[in-house]
């Protein structure tokens, strides 16, 4: 069943090209064997409505049986013509050669079927129809379309040229008149009967217009054939030459058109009726404009059915057409009725009425698959939506695009586009705002934002993932995109930078609260150690989120995306302690004294929940101006950024605020961070750091065994209780420093 319904779907969908296919068939001489047979049957039936006559004639029908002796033959033929009948003619070869010779002394015609008889004495046995679609009698192809075949040189009388002529299959509703030979016309031997018949008209063949009496009457059109209605019934009188004896008077054949044949009556009495309908000028033509007419109408008919019915509702399709088929009708048989003129159009009927069928079923087809194709286009839209929902942006973005376009679908790709700009993922916003415009040319802002990401890598036209490093921003403004997004968080702006990673200021659009968001870049390193660093990272993290400190900031979340791993914590307005080292803008003792103690309670804090910060210094100590507080910033960044060298040689961390234990790998505990906190209060308090290298080697043999400059020589003015708290906690020994962070809060609180 799914095969036979396929083949009907490949049909209805080819059904179009079966309508434009059957037009252009009956433009072509392929559709003119059934063109004739249908026009033959409607005119049979159409004459009738003619009114019925029984008519005279002048036409006397003898046939000479083929038992009689040829002398007896030649003898009655002689008798007959002795008569002076009008015209005399023979249809069918005669059997005995006397016979022939005396037709030949007669000038009596014989008519013989072209290519029926193959009599060397029969010069016209090639002849050939005049038909509209032969190319040989009609090189051009506009001429053929509207059968007319070329001019002659000149207007040719119709003359006889041999005993033997030819002679159209006999029918009793139409005949050709007309013949060629080569490039000539050849009278047919019923014109030429008719001729004679016709003595006061000069009768001339015309091309292109057909067979003429005299200038005012036209008896063919181009293909020289007549019609006989079949209301003419004409009584023609029938002898037998047996039935007259030798001395019997034959005057009755006098001024008579004698008809004579040998066993072939039924042609003798089609010939007759042909005969005797044109003599009383009851014969139909079709003119030469038809043909104009039927080649107007086929693409009349093209159009309607292409362009208009499918506009149309069933009934009025159905009505307009019945219309069309009954004006073809009554044209036809009103024409045939007022002029004695026949339009050879009932094929054009026929092809309204099955190009309408397949149409209808296209259309019903068509309407079918169009509810199918909107359901699925609606289904998809929905599901389209709904992936946007909950954030499958890719399959989303599949979905949609294989929808019908329409402003829905346009509104949920641009949203698409945005979302993919927010994850960083250019390449993909590129290709589906390059999508989206091509769909639609002019969608919103879809042209700048294509211009704005292919200048994300230098105005290249070719968009990529964001090739982040340590020193690189995923917010740029300057180029109009949007707001990156890192897991739920939208990044508005760069807070600061750092070597391994850059902070920016969030936002939490389900709390509707700003956060600060610390990347580090996991590119940075191989595979091994990216593994290790990650999963320090979120462990170290984790660790830190417990954390519940006034003067600690509080980490909210930890993520990853496209090897990018993420904290966020809490905002905290103002500046990091490193805006405050430089000699010109350090702050006044006391304030110092205040910050670096919160900072030295919120260590003691972080200790006794067994977590090492690792890296203090002034840029991961935050302070407000407008409370006056501090927090401190990066737990457990520090512990990723422990280890012995990066790809290039450098130690990772901040060695100048490194306690010694950390650069010769000794154990690391919380008085590490007294150490960095004295290097900082020492960094605030001068402007300068306790140890300087020139390289790392140096500064490292500078931490490890050599003891700092006295900070009273850069500032004497300082009491000597800040010089003791420095200079305990900047012990080589971690044992000889502070015992625990609070212990050294309660001595800044006193200095």
């Amino acid at each position: 069943m799914k095969a036979i319904w396929g083949y009907i779907c490949r049909f209805l969908s080819n059904a179009r090209a079966l309508v434009l296919f059957l037009a252009i068939v009956l433009l072509t001489p392929v559709a003119q064997p059934l063109s004739e047979y249908l026009d033959s049957h409607w005119f049979k039936w159409a004459s009738y409505l003619q009114q019925q006559s029984t008519v005279t004639t002048n036409v006397v029908m003898i046939e000479i049986p083929y038992d009689v002796s040829g002398n007896r033959s030649k003898l009655f033929i002689e008798r007959v013509s002795a008569e002076r009948p009008t015209a005399m003619a023979f249809i069918g070869l005669p059997l005995d050669s006397s016979v022939r010779r005396k037709l030949q002394a007669l000038s009596i015609p014989v008519g013989l079927v072209p290519g029926s008889v193959n009599h060397d004495a029969f010069p016209f046995s090639t002849a050939k129809r005049i038909t509209p679609f032969d190319l040989s009698y009609k090189p051009s192809l506009f001429n053929a379309l509207l059968k007319q075949p070329p001019q002659l040189s000149l207007d040719s009388k119709l003359r006889k040229k041999s005993l033997y002529v030819p002679l159209g299959k006999v029918s009793q509703q139409q005949h050709d008149l007309v013949w060629r030979q080569g490039q000539l016309p050849i009278a047919d031997l019923i014109l030429r009967m008719y001729e004679k018949g016709n003595v006061t008209k000069a009768l001339r063949w015309q091309d292109g217009v057909g067979l003429r009496l005299d200038k005012d009457q036209v008896l063919t059109g181009t293909n020289g054939r007549v019609y006989i209605p079949s209301s003419e019934k004409p009584e023609t009188p029938y002898f037998s030459s047996t039935e007259f004896s030798r001395n019997e008077s034959l005057r009755q054949f006098h001024n008579k058109i004698i008809i004579f044949g040998q066993g072939s009556l039924t042609q003798m009495e089609s010939l007759a009726r042909v005969l005797t309908s044109m003599l009383n000028g009851s014969s139909v033509y079709t003119p030469a404009w038809a043909y104009l007419m039927f080649f107007v109408g086929v693409l009349f008919i093209v159009l309607y059915l292409f362009i208009l019915l499918p506009t149309l509702r069933f009934t009025t399709g159905l009505l307009i057409s019945g219309i069309f088929v009954t004006v073809i009708l009554a044209g036809q048989v009103g024409l045939l009725l007022a002029a004695q003129l026949w339009l050879p159009l009932t094929i054009l009927m026929l092809f309204i009425i099955m190009g309408h069928a397949l149409m209808m079923l296209v259309l019903c087809y068509e309407k079918k698959l169009k509810v199918l194709v909107d359901d699925k286009d609606d289904a998809l839209l929905k599901l389209g939506s709904k992936e946007v929902e909950i954030g499958e942006y890719d399959q989303a973005a599949t979905t949609l695009l294989n929808c019908k376009p329409s402003n829905d679908v346009f509104e949920l790709l641009y949203v698409i586009g945005i979302e993919y700009e927010r994850q960083r993922r250019y390449d993909k916003a590129f290709r589906l705002f390059s999508r989206l415009s091509l769909m639609n040319k002019g969608y919103s802002d879809v042209a700048k934002r294509l211009k704005s990401l292919a200048d994300v890598q230098g105005g290249g036209a070719k968009v990529t993932n964001s090739t982040f490093n340590g020193a690189s921003t995923l917010v740029m403004p300057e180029l109009g995109l949007e707001h990156p997004v890192l897991g739920r968080y939208e990044l508005r702006q760069e807070l600061g930078r750092g070597a391994m990673g850059v902070v920016y200021l969030g936002h939490d659009p389900k709390i509707v609260r700003d956060v600060a968001i610390k990347t580090i870049n996991l590119k940075q390193f191989s595979g091994k150690e990216a593994e290790a660093i990650r999963t320090r990272f979120f462990r170290e993290a984790e660790a830190a989120g417990r954390l519940n400190h006034p003067n600690i900031v509080t980490v909210f979340d930890i993520g990853e995306e496209q090897n990018l791993a993420f904290i966020a914590m809490d905002y905290i307005p103002g500046k990091p302690l490193s805006e405050y080292t430089n000699p010109d803008e350090i702050l006044d003792c006391h304030t110092i004294y205040k910050l670096i103690g919160q900072a030295a309670q919120a260590l003691d804090y972080a200790h006794r929940q067994g977590i090492v910060h690792r890296d203090i210094k002034p840029g991961n100590i935050l302070y407000n101006e407008d409370d006056d507080r501090i927090k401190v910033s990066d737990f457990g960044i520090a512990r990723v950024t422990d280890t012995t060298t990066t790809r290039t040689g450098t130690i990772l961390g901040s060695p100048s605020y490194m306690a010694p234990e950390q650069l010769t790998d000794g154990k690391v505990d919380g008085r590490a961070d007294i150490f960095s906190l004295g290097v900082t209060l020492y960094q605030l308090l001068t402007g300068e750091l306790p140890f300087k290298g020139d390289n790392l080697a140096s500064l490292a043999y500078q931490i490890t065994n050599k003891k700092q400059r006295s900070i009273r020589e850069l500032r004497p003015e300082l009491p000597v209780k800040i010089v003791k708290i420095i200079n305990k906690a900047l012990q080589k020994d971690p044992a000889k420093r502070y015992t625990s962070a609070q212990e050294m809060a309660d001595a800044l609180a006193k200095a």
